[in-house]
């Protein structure tokens, strides 16, 4: 930092701003913040509890994208919000940065939830890492990276004696991380619906074959049905944010319950 002498005064120079990120859902803003150490002021365009499916821009985000000096994005074909109203926000800026933080990545056709993955993680943090790279405010990549390296090697050690076997959840928010450490989930709800009672009774029927002992819940979805299912086959029911800043966190919280479960 820059100190200048005024009249026996002594001033600090303010330090440097930060990039200004535009992201299209929260974890992308956790994966900004942990490659730029922070420094990044990140603008969330689809904030905690907002439906992607009805979202329409504010005023606001309007302002962030104008300012904005990069927006990330996931870039799967199912969040149709950022193919709809991303490209009409950044058109008239020639000069912003972009980045599909899952491009190249293997999708699940009806699962956006890319971020839930340890292995794509880490390309979706290196893809931003790239792009922060240019501000200079990739700093912490290394360090993230390496965090994420620890945190896949104990999960698939955690995973490797049930692997092949079931969970159970509310919202098919978790396919990702079952595809990572070869195990299946088992969605209550299908095709956006809750279930009706024919399909609850035979999944009350296979979960309790399963010898299921949690349903996973997520805080933005109604957790009744879940709990009819847990109600009759005697399992807890257990809340895990596929949608939290800091997914790592969530990510290791799930891996503790379902292990648990399989003790």
């Amino acid at each position: 930092m820059r100190i200048f002498l005024f009249c026996g005064v002594l001033l600090a120079a303010p330090a440097l701003a930060g990039p200004r990120v535009v992201v299209s859902v929260v974890p992308l803003a956790g994966i900004v913040d942990a490659v730029s150490c922070g420094a990044a002021e990140v603008h969330i365009l689809v904030p905690p509890g907002a439906n992607p499916a009805t979202w329409v821009p504010t005023v606001r985000d309007r302002e962030a994208v104008q300012a904005a000096d990069l927006v990330v994005r996931v870039g799967h074909p199912a969040l149709a919000f950022e193919r709809r109203w991303l490209g009409d926000l950044v058109a008239d800026r020639d000069d912003i940065g972009q980045v599909e933080a899952a491009s190249g990545l293997p999708l699940l056709d009806d699962d956006p939830h890319v971020w839930t993955s340890p292995v794509a993680l880490e390309h979706m943090a290196r893809a931003v890492g790239a792009a922060l790279e240019e501000t200079g405010a990739a700093g912490c990549l290394e360090a993230y990276l390496g965090r994420l390296a620890v945190l896949r090697e104990a999960m698939a050690d955690r995973f490797a004696p049930v692997a092949g076997s079931r969970f159970y959840v509310f919202h098919p928010a978790w396919g990702y991380f079952a595809r990572d450490f070869g195990l299946s989930q088992v969605p209550i709800q299908r095709h956006g619906k809750e279930p009706g009672p024919a399909y609850l009774a035979r999944l009350i029927d296979q979960a309790r074959a399963d010898g299921a002992r949690v349903i996973i819940v997520q805080p933005q979805f109604s957790d009744q049905a879940a709990r009819t299912v847990a109600a009759a086959i005697g399992a807890r029911v257990v809340a895990v944010d596929p949608l939290a800043r800091d997914i790592l966190v969530s990510l290791e919280r799930l891996a503790e319950v379902l292990t648990q479960d399989a003790a």
